[in-house]
């Protein structure tokens, strides 16, 4: 019930990227809106989706001039964010956490995107007056725009940029989910990029067969999956509501509703929950679980992918444990069935 393969609509084979400028000519108007429109303690997550050139392209390349990566080139970038944007940031708040680089990992799907970057701001305004309005920003965002593609190639999506809200009421993020995972050396991050149909589609003749919404049916399926979740080790990491889908201008884009990480202890506890072998019970369960999950989805555009984080980084673990203290007796009884590869 997983998709991973490239959306249709994502095939743009043309590359031309216009010079930058300014950040204006790089972002999106929707993006200068959000940020405008956010207060001073309003935070949000930026979320990257990124495809690497095999080469760096740089609008004055010529034949002679060195060849590098588009990673390497893309990485002068990212140095910049994590070593000067987000320090300057933290000491105008006074707080080491305020900006924060949260997580780098990389996918295992040769269809998907190369590399996943999350990144958190405290404000719209921070954003604005540490990346947008930089004086360094003309200088730096020329190596992002010769590392990345912004439209598809090599059978991968275009690369996306997008702002987001980590949601954390429990009617959006079940209590269960949001423990701590356990200590296990052989969990990782499964990545999901939802886009919710209008209406849900349930088989002809389903009880649910009713105008609902694809949001109303996932929260359904999260209702419903999440026992059976936490009961096979797995938890939600971050989950994000997207307030701007596309924070570039591009030439392709999808506009996903949610992305979500997920914690998973191992390959065989998430094998279980796609059909393989689960706890005498539970088997009879995960049917009418995941029709709720294809009911809501865009099965062209919303994808799943294994990531294995990048060298140093740390899974990161969004939710403050002490928000679910009246749960944590409930979450703790949990018994995780599944701790091996």
């Amino acid at each position: 019930p997983i998709s991973t393969t490239m959306p249709p609509t994502m095939m743009i084979v043309v590359d031309e990227q216009p010079a930058i400028t300014s950040a204006s000519s790089f972002f999106s108007s929707d993006l200068e809106k959000f940020l405008l429109e956010t207060s001073v303690d309003d935070d949000f997550y930026w979320i990257e989706l990124l495809n690497y050139r095999d080469v760096a392209l740089y609008s004055n390349d010529d034949s002679s001039s060195t060849k590098i990566t588009g990673r390497e080139a893309d990485s002068i970038y990212q140095d910049w964010i994590k070593n000067d944007v987000l320090p300057s940031i933290n000491e105008e708040y006074n707080d080491d956490a305020a900006g924060e680089w949260i997580h780098k990992a990389t996918t295992t799907d040769d269809v998907l995107y190369d590399e996943i970057i999350i990144i958190h701001y405290p404000s719209g305004k921070a954003f604005y007056d540490y990346v947008w309005n930089s004086p360094s920003f003309v200088e730096m965002i020329q190596h992002r725009q010769a590392g990345i593609n912004f439209v598809s190639s090599n059978n991968k999506p275009a690369s996306l940029m997008m702002t987001t809200k980590l949601l954390i009421d429990e009617t959006d993020v079940p209590a269960i989910l949001q423990q701590y995972p356990s200590n296990n050396e052989n969990q990782f991050l499964f990545l999901h990029l939802l886009q919710f149909r209008d209406v849900a589609v349930y088989p002809e003749g389903d009880a649910l067969s009713r105008s609902v919404s694809g949001r109303e049916a996932m929260s359904v399926f999260d209702e419903l999956s999440a026992p059976l979740k936490a009961r096979y080790g797995i938890g939600a990491a971050g989950w994000f509501d997207v307030a701007v889908p596309s924070a570039t201008i591009s030439s392709s884009k999808v506009d996903y509703d949610q992305i979500r990480l997920e914690y998973v202890p191992s390959i065989a506890g998430w094998g279980a929950l796609l059909g393989g072998t689960l706890q005498e019970g539970d088997a009879e369960l995960v049917p009418d679980l995941w029709k709720n999950r294809d009911a809501a989805l865009n099965p062209i555009t919303s994808l799943s992918a294994r990531l294995e984080s990048g060298e140093g980084e740390e899974l990161p673990h969004l939710y403050d444990y002490t928000f679910n203290v009246t749960t944590a007796t409930t979450a703790a009884a949990v018994p995780m069935m599944f701790d091996a590869a």
